[in-house]
């Protein structure tokens, strides 16, 4: 009876999934389309739509990129393609946009290199996608209550060796997965990063006009983000200077507005 219902909630949930999928394909399709057609502020509708039911997938956040740049809005356009580089870092595509995206900009701006350990480190982390990894988590769960289920009904008064050996390394590889889903998806959610959204901005040395001006930066310009005050954000560029700008002009990298 376990396994009937296991199997039974299992199923639902695949139906939930499938046609929540279908029609989300479906709107990624109709954003394909329009995009093609040029339709770029359409294209985008459907795209944002997809980003609003809460899916984080990079190949949805390098569409919206791709719309914003093609609507001349570059700050936009290099917000979208970090988080996308940021769900996917191994997104090829979203990372050549970018680097030209950056060529674009008044403030020249670079894509920081890496060393050969880092990059081989982070590969390997990067294999797997906050979705891949929290799937693949879900699977060994799954594993976990249906061996369970297995020892309970098949093997009553029966030794339990290869049974106890199974779950033991199936609870491992559903620890390690579901660790790298939660990093990952806290690091999504972690935004330390922003993107100058208005084609000027000033940052003042406190949070306000009335403090003193300390420099200029343009759109589309990365930045740290250090922490906020009211309508204002403190904020620290590449070449180690900071200051405080206007919230509302930022496009913070991470979690989607």
């Amino acid at each position: 009876m376990k396994i009937k219902f296991f199997a039974i909630m299992i199923l639902i949930g695949l139906t939930f999934a499938i046609s929540a999928n279908s029609l989300t394909e479906t709107t990624f399709s109709d954003g394909i389309k329009n995009y093609q057609n040029k339709n770029y502020k359409l294209a985008l509708k459907d795209f944002k739509k997809i980003e609003n039911t809460g899916l984080n997938d990079d190949k949805i956040f390098y569409n919206i990129g791709n719309c914003y740049f093609r609507l001349g809005k570059l700050g936009r356009a290099i917000q979208y393609y970090k988080i996308a580089l940021k769900a996917n870092p191994n997104n090829k595509k979203a990372r050549k946009d970018l680097e030209y995206a950056l060529t674009l900009t008044k403030d020249k701006q670079r894509i920081e290199n890496k060393s050969m350990a880092e990059k081989t480190i982070l590969r390997i982390y990067n294999y797997f996608s906050p979705n891949l990894s929290a799937i693949i988590s879900l699977l060994f769960f799954l594993g976990i209550i249906l061996t369970l289920n297995i020892m309970i009904l098949n093997f009553k008064g029966r030794e339990k060796t290869v049974p106890i050996f199974i779950m033991i390394i199936l609870i491992i590889f559903f620890i390690v997965f579901s660790m790298i889903s939660y990093l990952k998806w806290k690091n999504f959610h972690n935004i330390t990063e922003g993107v100058l959204l208005t084609s000027t901005e000033a940052g003042y040395s406190g949070p306000s006009e009335d403090f003193t001006r300390v420099f200029t930066i343009h759109e589309g310009m990365i930045f740290k983000i250090e922490k906020s005050d009211g309508d204002w954000c403190q904020i620290q560029l590449n070449n180690g200077l900071g200051g405080w700008i206007r919230n509302e002009a930022i496009g913070k990298i991470g979690l989607t507005e």
